[in-house]
């Protein structure tokens, strides 16, 4: 290409009008200048803590098809921002303090088609700036001889000030173990971020249930008879998070399956007869009757049917039968109630005492100078007993353990060795005390 010809194109390309020299194409191509599709950013959220630091790119992108060679780029200062704390980034740059402006002179920088770049500034609010106050910036860029083109304007805002926010309110009891909990929340400033649910079972302490969550409702699982109490925080955009004290601000308490009002059991000649009403059911299956003869190891007995679901008062009986012949003082009973998907729970300890048996302590011959039989009837059960004669200051002369069986027990006991007037005692496994003069 002629020198003519390249003159004649960089005329037509600077004054915007076709090529005037018809020798140099035999097909002409436009060509566009290189434009700017130009964006200011600032790295932080729309609010911000009072002094948080800006960084601000301000992004130019060459979307013609002809090569930049120089750009420019200004930005000038808002009256809230700190010009002490000014950080430029990007190499490049002057800064006039009378007019708060900073100007890059990019010489060179050869921005072809389709090339982007950026230039850094990074600053700080001034000091005591009351939350609310409005911090704007945006830029202009220059490529070489064209038009100065502005960017957007990007806008942030103090806020340090918590948001606020609370629990909807539940009912004071559920029957159904599936709770929908909800929560609102409000910022006078800023915008909410999220909220952290926490939760508390019965006398427990709070623990989290949901953190950082941007919902305002969810469905929580709960167990039977229990209390649950909830509280909620919520933090804001520039990073204030709601303080609280751990007090409830919903609660809510969950309906066993079986509410059980009653459970007793008496002795009936030689069978134990077990009684225990209810005042509501849901999804109840059965009820396993359970017996221990030590109120620690339980064997089942038998089964009563339940009434699945019911909210009015349901009794209910069992029959342990000959339960005395077990010689037992006293019986153990529990209940473990079923529910429907397996489920369950225990009931109470009760006990139930079957001892009717009248223990007598009979000494002869009496008075005697030799030997006596100490005879013991009535015995409820093999047991350990202990056997004392006393004098009548409490000192034991004799002391014995002796084993006994359930029913009559004959002991014989030397007293030649005694003098009259000393007092035979006898206690058994009831811790029962019964003494007879000698």
């Amino acid at each position: 290409m002629g020198g003519e010809c390249t003159s004649s194109l960089q005329n037509s390309l600077l004054q915007n009008t076709p090529n005037s020299c018809g020798r140099c194409y035999t097909h002409e191509t436009e060509t566009r200048g290189p434009v700017d599709p130009n964006e200011k950013l600032v790295n932080a959220k729309k609010y911000i803590q009072p002094l948080q630091t800006l960084v601000y790119p301000i992004h130019y992108e060459n979307i013609g098809n002809v090569e930049v060679q120089d750009v420019f780029v200004w930005d000038t200062l808002d009256n809230n921002l700190d010009t002490s704390t000014l950080q430029i980034i990007t190499p490049g740059a002057t800064y006039n303090a009378a007019s708060r402006s900073i100007k890059w002179n990019l010489l060179n920088k050869n921005l072809q088609p389709g090339a982007t770049d950026n230039v850094l500034l990074s600053i700080k609010p001034k000091q005591n700036l009351p939350s609310g106050t409005v911090i704007r910036n945006k830029a202009s860029i220059q490529f070489k001889i064209f038009e100065k083109v502005q960017t957007n304007e990007v806008e942030n805002i103090i806020d340090a000030i918590k948001p606020k926010s609370s629990m909807l309110p539940l009912p004071a009891k559920s029957p159904d173990l599936n709770i929908k909990i909800s929560w609102l929340g409000t910022d006078s400033i800023g915008i909410i971020e999220s909220y952290s649910i926490f939760v508390a079972t019965d006398t427990g302490g709070y623990q989290p249930l949901l953190l950082n969550t941007t919902y305002t409702s969810a469905m929580f699982v709960a167990e039977p008879g229990k209390l649950y109490k909830f509280i909620c925080i919520a933090k804001d955009q520039a990073g204030n998070v709601e303080v609280k004290e751990p007090i409830a601000e919903a609660a809510i308490a969950t309906d066993l399956p079986v509410e059980l009002i009653s459970f007793s059991g008496a002795l009936k000649g030689k069978d134990v007869l077990l009684q225990w009403e209810t005042a509501n059911e849901q999804n109840s299956r059965h009820f396993v009757v359970q017996r221990s003869i030590d109120g620690v190891n339980f064997e089942n007995l038998g089964q009563v049917n339940a009434a699945g679901n019911s909210n009015r008062v349901k009794g209910y009986s069992y029959t342990d039968r000959n339960a005395a012949a077990l010689g037992l003082i006293k019986i153990y009973y529990r209940l473990q109630e079923v529910d429907l998907d397996g489920t369950f729970t225990f009931s109470k300890v009760i006990n139930v005492n079957v001892d009717r048996h009248v223990e007598t302590f009979t000494i002869v011959p009496n008075p005697a100078s030799d030997n006596i039989l100490v005879q013991l009837n009535g015995v409820s059960a093999n047991n350990i007993a202990s056997l004392d004669i006393l004098d009548f200051t409490g000192r034991k002369i004799i002391s014995r353990g002796i084993s006994l069986r359930a029913g009559s027990n004959t002991i014989p006991v030397s007293i030649s060795s005694l003098s009259n007037g000393y007092l035979c005692t006898h206690s058994g496994i009831t811790g029962q005390e019964m003494a007879k003069k000698v």
